[in-house]
């Protein structure tokens, strides 16, 4: 039997989206949540004793890392080679190949595919006949199906599989179609596993052959939902055992994300409201060996008063509600209230990254220099003019004014929905 574990995406030094730079502590567990994630894959490699690791595409966020990614990545590739288990690792979209004075060398038990489709062949401690085929991005932006470059399957191994980073035809998902593919093209190289990476959601596509994308080992922003991980594989040549049982998801997500929908309907005071919240946190399952970030979606808010209505500016909500959760301060987070209808629904296919864009601008613009600044250009309008010395420049107007234009986007969002 071929033991291994199918990991991509790990993303390693990628921050997370959305979440601002209020909280120095929080800002800190989300920089080390990739790299404790990839030190739980490493591992499990290491207890399981798996004859190898695979690594489909994007381990590290961008082409040109940060010296702490890449020794903590040598760091931990050597652990693996202390145990003579060797790394197999295409690179993606993200960490293409790029050439860099701070390039460091793995150590050799590692083997990075080149950015043509290649073949490289191990022999397992059980003498089990392995063939990897895969290659690596020479650019971000890879069109062509690389998967017509894999050669059909070798009669002469005991196991072949496929290393591919790329978009499935026809996935609704909203990734970019990078390098396309369709499952009948992956089947027909009659291979015994193809190890995916790119989509950030883990799905198995195929049951015979495994066409598997793990998903990513750490979610990153408020889209990419509860626990992530790797994939454990067992392959017998035989194919005796069933596929059914050749694969186990394990989790590796230190910090994970929720989101959960509090009710409003016919509740008017801010206390009616603070209990909701506190109830529906309340019921949350929460693991102790977890973070977990929250994003609350208030629907069917219409019979709020609006003086509470009004209250609901993020800079203060944040800091009242939170302490709702007081007991389970150390375990859970929350990051985020919004407006929204009782099922999200999107307007357009760019609505994530709008709304991606609209915290980054928040975050930007309550640096007093750079709010004054837009405020400044504002008020050079003949029609603003006016208001120029009868507006109270403060921090209070600051927040009130960036809380009333978050209200405003999910009201007009709503709107849109309901005509």
């Amino acid at each position: 039997m071929v033991r291994f574990i199918h990991t991509a995406d790990n993303h390693l030094g990628s921050p997370f989206k959305g979440l601002g730079k209020k909280d120095s502590q929080m800002a800190k567990k989300a920089k080390e949540a990739s790299y404790r994630a990839f030190e739980v894959i490493i591992d499990r490699a290491i207890e399981e004793k798996v004859d190898f690791l695979i690594v489909a595409g994007d381990l590290y966020d961008t082409e040109f890392q940060h010296i702490q990614e890449r020794v903590f990545v040598i760091k931990q590739f050597e652990r693996l080679r202390q145990v003579q288990i060797p790394v197999f690792l295409i690179q993606g979209n993200h960490d293409f190949w790029q050439e860099s004075a701070l390039h460091m060398s793995f150590p050799d038990n590692t083997y990075v595919f080149g950015t043509s489709v290649e073949t490289i062949y191990l022999t397992t401690k059980s003498n089990e006949r392995i063939a990897l085929t895969g290659f690596s991005y020479p650019r971000r932006w890879v069109s062509e199906r690389m998967v017509n470059d894999f050669p059909n399957r070798e009669s002469h191994v005991d196991v072949q599989i496929g290393i591919y980073h790329g978009f499935l035809d026809g996935s609704d998902k909203e990734v970019a179609a990078y390098a396309p593919f369709s499952i009948g093209e992956m089947q027909a190289k009659q291979y015994d596993y193809w190890a995916l990476g790119h989509i950030h959601q883990r799905q198995v596509l195929s049951d015979d052959p495994l066409i598997v994308y793990p998903g990513n080992s750490q979610g990153f922003k408020r889209k990419e939902l509860g626990v992530k991980g790797a994939y454990l594989v067992n392959l017998t040549p035989t194919k005796t055992v069933s596929n059914q049982n050749q694969i186990e998801f394990f989790e590796t997500s230190p910090i994970i994300w929720l989101e959960e929908e509090v009710d409003l309907k016919g509740l008017v005071t801010f206390q009616e409201l603070a209990l909701a919240i506190s109830t529906k946190i309340s019921h949350l399952h929460l693991d102790e060996k977890r973070f977990f970030l929250l994003s609350l979606v208030l629907t069917n808010f219409d019979d709020l008063s609006q003086e509470v209505f009004h209250l609901l500016r993020e800079e203060d909500r944040l800091i009242v509600l939170q302490e709702l959760i007081d007991s389970d301060k150390q375990l859970l987070y929350l990051y985020q209230i919004k407006l929204g209808p009782a099922q999200e629904q999107v307007f357009w296919p760019q609505q994530e990254q709008l709304e991606e864009s609209f915290q980054d601008s928040k975050a930007y613009y309550q640096a007093p220099q750079h709010f004054q600044k837009a405020l400044t250009d504002l008020m050079s309008n003949r029609d603003y003019a006016n208001l120029r010395d009868s507006l109270p420049i403060n921090q209070q107007f600051q927040e009130d004014v960036m809380g009333q234009v978050e209200i405003l986007l999910n009201q007009s969002f709503h709107k849109g929905v309901d005509s």
